[in-house]
């Protein structure tokens, strides 16, 4: 099965109606975009929030990438539920992406607590040093590791992992 193939085969297994919402995003029916890129596919209707990517190899290898943050579309447990918890079902999924640029930690653990219980992998963004100012989303101050406030929430909730 190709790549596309496989990229709708598990579509339809996990959520239904993706499948034409992903056929729209798509485009190019060879899966590439205007400039010749592979194309990476958003599902569920939410344009590139989750992105089902399939490794090449033998093993047909497909993870799921997810960017959640308290200002983008998908900020609540509703969303989460009917959006990440189907794909999760089926497939590997890394929140490649997480913050919040109000240091909102309330939201934040509620989050990444649902990711912990889903046992889904996550990273937030960013190791750098962009600024302390949570809208600027860098968990640290310098690369010796000193965290922001920001990094300073992220540095807690893991410090609550088993």
């Amino acid at each position: 099965m190709d790549v596309l193939a496989r990229r709708r085969h598990v579509c339809r297994r996990a959520v239904p109606s993706c499948r034409d919402a992903n056929a729209r995003e798509r485009g190019a029916r060879d899966g590439r975009d205007e400039r010749h890129r592979p194309r990476r596919h958003g599902v569920l209707g939410l344009p590139l929030a989750l992105v089902v990517v399939q490794a090449g190899g033998p093993e047909n290898n497909l993870v799921a990438a997810w960017h959640v943050y308290n200002f983008n579309f998908c900020n609540n447990s509703t969303c989460w539920e009917n959006t990440g918890a189907p794909v999760i079902a089926q497939v590997p999924v890394i929140v490649t992406e997480t913050g919040t640029d109000t240091c909102d930690s309330a939201w934040w653990n509620s989050f990444l607590s649902w990711l912990d219980a889903h046992q889904t992998s996550y990273q937030a963004w960013t190791w750098d040093n962009w600024g302390t100012a949570c809208s600027m989303l860098s968990l640290v101050t310098d690369y010796t590791g000193t965290p922001t406030v920001y990094g300073q929430l992220f540095k807690a909730h893991l410090a609550l992992l088993p």
